[in-house]
């Protein structure tokens, strides 16, 4: 199973259970994205432009409370550095490949994509076309992300203003909260993060989410430190 159709449909397949997680996120974007006072076009433009829910969700907050847009850029360029590493984690079974591959492979790369594929390379490492499956992940992801943020900014422009979404915005968080708080680690992280967050709240520019951000990162990383020097 090596030609590019075959690796490119065992992608779609193995990404075809998580797209359940997808759907109700892609909705609350499209709401939150219109409740934000974004138009239609601005939200499907930045959707297709990021494709990356957590960084849109981020800085559509951020343009909601009136962030200079640098401000803006910076923390969607914090919030995508994970990507960095996913990079580098591809890297001995996808550097060779020409330029506009590569290209192709960084726009579609999710976090659910990437660990798809590292357990499809580490487990067929003799497959060729390697970067089709990362491909077909990322398209059949693509594709339903960019309808369902569709439908939610439908929803979200049939919405009276008057009943205010912002709620939506803490709602999402909480739930992605959830989610990513896995180990003690995780939790500690999200304890110092929201903590930091309250503390530089009245910071200007809005810069309180940038340093709850680099707070949390921290933290746990050195719990993770000390977790490795406790064992050892």
């Amino acid at each position: 199973m090596d030609s590019p159709r075959e690796r490119f449909f065992a992608g779609v397949r193995a990404q075809a259970p998580p797209l359940i997680g997808i759907v109700p996120f892609g909705l609350v974007t499209g709401v939150a994205s219109i409740a934000a006072g974004l138009t239609p076009f601005e939200t499907l433009a930045m959707s297709i432009a990021c494709f990356s829910g957590v960084v849109q969700l981020v800085s559509v907050q951020l343009h909601a409370a009136g962030a200079p847009l640098a401000v803006i850029l910076a923390t969607a360029a914090v919030l995508s550095l994970r990507l960095v590493m996913y990079s580098v984690g591809l890297t001995p079974w996808l550097g060779s490949l020409p330029l506009r591959w590569k290209l192709a492979v960084a726009y579609v790369l999710t976090d659910n994509a990437y660990a798809l594929a590292v357990v499809d390379f580490r487990h067929h490492p003799d497959r060729g076309n390697k970067h089709w499956f990362l491909i077909g992940t990322g398209a059949i992801s693509w594709t339903v992300w960019q309808i369902s943020v569709l439908v939610g900014i439908f929803v979200g422009a049939q919405v009276p203003a008057s009943w205010g979404l912002d709620f939506t915005f803490a709602l999402t968080f909480l739930a992605l909260l959830v989610a990513v708080v896995p180990d003690r680690a995780s939790a500690f992280a999200a304890i110092v993060g929201g903590g930091a967050a309250l503390a530089a709240y009245f910071l200007p520019l809005k810069l309180g989410l940038v340093t709850a951000a680099l707070a949390g990162i921290a933290a746990g990383m050195a719990w993770h430190a000390l977790e490795k020097k406790w064992s050892g």
